[in-house]
């Protein structure tokens, strides 16, 4: 787990430690959007500044946020809170994870493919 921090008005706010909240939030949010062959990606934004907001306590708000962050520093905070509310459920970083993925899905493949 790492430290994931955003900065409002020059005041920096950062947390860890994911609570129970967050983690059904994000399984919540991860069951509404992916996997899907359509999502309303504004909709998807919003949820994720929402999701934050959550993540920090409450202590920024969803318009301090959409005020003060640009659009990359929002998903990148967002994506750094799924992956840490993974890695405390899972026990395994969710890159590492992900490369896991590619690596059986490419032997999987190369299987396939020699029985052709």
């Amino acid at each position: 787990m790492f430290d994931i921090q955003i900065t409002i008005d020059g005041k920096k706010h950062k947390k860890n430690k994911p609570r129970l909240k967050d983690y059904v939030a994000m399984v919540d949010y991860n069951e509404k959007y992916y996997g899907k062959s359509f999502i309303n990606t504004k909709d998807a934004v919003l949820e994720a500044v929402e999701l934050i907001e959550l993540w920090f306590n409450n202590e920024i708000t969803a318009n301090e946020i959409e005020d003060n962050c640009d659009l990359d520093e929002i998903m990148s905070v967002f994506r750094q809170i799924e992956s840490n509310v993974f890695e405390v459920f899972t026990g395994v970083p969710l890159k590492t994870a992900i490369q896991e993925v590619r690596k059986a899905q490419k032997t999987t493949k190369k299987g396939k493919q020699s029985e052709v």
